[in-house]
């Protein structure tokens, strides 16, 4: 094979020393014998880079990062902002809220990756409101800390999406309206019980709701509503978003009203009841 190249096909194998009366005996691949005929194996490793993707959580200035990778064996964090990190899980605290281009540099023993993102860094988000009460009209002031979108739940079924925002309502009653604000991080809220009356007789009406007892609180399977001499027309439930999620309707009076629950999303929940002497909202807790 090898004096003949043009008329051979196959490899020349050579000792890596050659010596003489040293060499290296092979049998034919039709050898009898099948343990010494000749047989080539190649082995190779597959290699991958490191992965192509961080973690990262948020709360308010500080932000923790996660890169897991196992086979990684440097990590060079660059938080877009001049200052970085040679750990593989660094927490920074960002000095002021902005959107940061956050890169890696990992490497592992197949070469090296550099992976970016956009971090949203947020201030502060503390919801709050005042009000004022005039009649039936009833004027909102926000007065959230941080926030860039605002969501008004009046409790009635109506909504406003203003920063500020008023509302005539059209019923007395005890109304829990809430206020949802939202920067580029997150959502956060706060409630309040607005009473909406006319006059002091109007305030006086609203004594029947110090008697409403609900139970159990927080709840399962199901609450009870006993509210003594008031008779209720229905019961309401809403989510936290101020989704109606279950109504039950009562044609006649009862000791006490039994709302179920049963498959019902663990959370807080807001519950609306109806009488003859007005409507009145209370916050629930779902199992």
């Amino acid at each position: 094979m090898y004096e003949n190249p043009d008329n051979s096909f196959g490899f020349r194998l050579s000792l890596v020393d050659e010596y003489i009366y040293r060499s290296m005996i092979l049998a034919s691949s039709d050898h009898p014998d099948e343990m010494i005929r000749p047989s080539l194996t190649i082995s190779y490793d597959t290699c991958y880079l490191p992965e192509n993707s961080f973690n990262y959580e948020t709360n308010e200035l500080n932000c923790q990062f996660y890169y897991d990778d196992p086979s990684v064996t440097s990590w060079l964090w660059d938080f877009g902002n001049g200052y970085g990190s040679v750990l593989q899980t660094p927490s920074y605290y960002y000095i002021e809220a902005g959107t940061y281009n956050v890169c890696l540099q990992v490497e592992n023993s197949c070469g090296t990756r550099i992976i970016c993102d956009s971090v949203v860094i947020c201030d502060e988000l503390i919801p709050a409101f005042t009000f004022t009460i005039e009649n039936m009209n009833v004027v909102f002031t926000n007065q959230t800390i941080g926030g860039l979108e605002f969501y008004w739940d009046f409790g009635n079924g109506f909504f406003s999406l203003l920063e500020n925002t008023e509302f005539q309502y059209e019923n007395t009653g005890d109304y829990q309206v809430c206020l949802f604000a939202t920067n580029k991080c997150r959502t956060a809220s706060t409630c309040n019980l607005v009473q909406v009356y006319k006059s002091q007789l109007d305030i006086d009406n609203f004594d029947w709701s110090h008697g409403i007892q609900i139970y159990p609180n927080p709840a399962k399977d199901e609450i009870f509503v006993k509210t003594g001499k008031v008779a209720i027309n229905k019961l309401e439930l809403y989510s936290f978003q101020g989704v109606l999620v279950e109504i039950v309707n009562f044609d006649q009076m009862k000791d006490e009203y039994r709302l179920p629950l049963q498959g019902k999303s663990s959370g807080i929940y807001f519950i609306k009841i109806y009488s003859d002497n007005g409507i009145l909202s209370r916050r629930l807790i779902v199992l």
